[in-house]
C-alpha cells in the first residue's frame, strides 16, 4: 500500500487538489496573509503537501475558501470555533464532542495544520510525523468547510479493512451517498450527519494500533521510528 510516499499522495492534499482553481486573479495581498497563516514552525504546513517554491497563489485562496477559514486565520481551538457562523458552530461543536467522547485514551487534542486535530503526542511517539518530525503524529482532523463539515481519518486511509467496514455501515445510518476522498469524509447536509456512526468509527483504533499501522506503511528508507 502506498502511504504518504510522495507529497501528491497526502490525503489532505489530494482532497484540496480536487478543488484548486486557477481562476482567481489580482489577490496578492490576500495571498501574503494566507502564506503567513499557513506557516507551521516557519514553513508551509507539510500536511497540505506544499513547498514555498511550489505554492500557487490561486490555490491558496481556494484552500481558504474550501476550508471556510477567515483570512486572518485562527491560531487556537477556541478562536477557530468562535470564527464559525452560529449555525455551523453548533454542528461543528457537536462533531468535536463526539470525537473527543469516543476517541480511545492516549490521543491528544491540538490545533494542527489550521484545523482541530487529534494526534499521538510526542511523549508517546517522540519520532513524530516523518514528514515533519517536530510535530506530533496526526490521526484525525475535523474542519468546517464552505459546503459542510469534514472529518479526516488517517486510519481509514491506511487500513483497507477499516475503510470497507465504514463503507458498508454508512448506508445503514444515512440516506445520502457517501462523499469521501482517500481520508476525508465530507458531510454537506448537516441534518443528515450519521453521528452515531462517526462515534463508532472513532473508537476503532487506539494510539498503539495507529502507530503500528503507520510504521508498517512508512517508506522503507525511513524504517521503524526509534
Amino acid at each position: 500500500m502506498e502511504f504518504f510516499l510522495t507529497r501528491p499522495r497526502y490525503p489532505l492534499q489530494s482532497f484540496l487538489s480536487e478543488r484548486i482553481s486557477a481562476s482567481i486573479a489580482g489577490a496578492t495581498n490576500k495571498v501574503s496573509k494566507a502564506l503567513g497563516a499557513l506557516k507551521v514552525n516557519g514553513s508551509i504546513s507539510p500536511f497540505l503537501g506544499f513547498h514555498r517554491d511550489k505554492i500557487h497563489e490561486n490555490s491558496l485562496l481556494t484552500i481558504y475558501t474550501n476550508l471556510q477559514i477567515p483570512m486572518h486565520m485562527a491560531n487556537s481551538i477556541e478562536t477557530y470555533i468562535q470564527s464559525l457562523p452560529d449555525d455551523r458552530r453548533e454542528s461543528f461543536s457537536k462533531l468535536r464532542t463526539i470525537v473527543k467522547k469516543n476517541l480511545p485514551k492516549g490521543f491528544e487534542e491540538t490545533f494542527q495544520y489550521n484545523m482541530i486535530g487529534y494526534v499521538v503526542p510526542k511523549k508517546t511517539y517522540p519520532a513524530g510525523y516523518h514528514v515533519t518530525p517536530e510535530l506530533a503524529l496526526p490521526f484525525i482532523h475535523i474542519a468546517s468547510q464552505k459546503n459542510g463539515l469534514a472529518l479526516y481519518h488517517m486510519g481509514i486511509y491506511a487500513d483497507p479493512k477499516l475503510l470497507q467496514w465504514f463503507q458498508t455501515e454508512y448506508p445503514k445510518h444515512c440516506k445520502t451517498k457517501l462523499d469521501m476522498g482517500k481520508s476525508c469524509i465530507r458531510f454537506k447536509k448537516i441534518e443528515e450527519i450519521p453521528w452515531k456512526l462517526i462515534g463508532e468509527l472513532v473508537t476503532k483504533m487506539s494510539p498503539k494500533e495507529w502507530i503500528a499501522l503507520y510504521e508498517k506503511n512508512l517508506p522503507k528508507s525511513k524504517g521503524k521510528a526509534k
